[in-house]
């Protein structure tokens, strides 16, 4: 089974690199969460040479930005001068850096695990 997960990221990944000009697939790309920092270490070790790596790892960015600046809301809005704003999406940012850096529970990138 553990072979047969590692095949399939394996796969998406290309999947990801050698169709990125499709407009469908940068647009599905922008509009998730990200890769998490396992799955972008991967795609870098696979996509070395790939053409399109550069612009994958752009969009990448563009999440990993946006988090941070959602992180940043969050620590700001922990003043209780500012306790009565609302957090709106700056409120699970923590969270999502955790899944980020660490994965999932039960496969989706969680490091450690091979798989559901």
């Amino acid at each position: 089974m553990c072979h047969l997960w590692h095949e399939q990221e394996r796969l998406y990944l290309h999947v990801l690199l050698a169709d990125w000009q499709e407009p469908e697939l940068a647009q599905a790309f922008a509009a998730s969460s990200g890769l998490c920092w396992r799955h972008t270490l991967r795609l870098v070790e696979q996509g070395k040479q790939h053409a399109h790596l550069q612009a994958v790892l752009a969009a990448q960015q563009v999440h990993v930005q946006r988090l941070q600046d959602e992180l940043h809301e969050f620590i700001r809005k922990l003043d209780y001068r500012l306790a009565r704003q609302p957090y709106g999406r700056a409120a699970d940012a923590w969270r999502r850096v955790v899944t980020l850096y660490v994965g999932v529970r039960g496969g989706q990138g969680s490091e450690g695990q091979d798989g559901p």
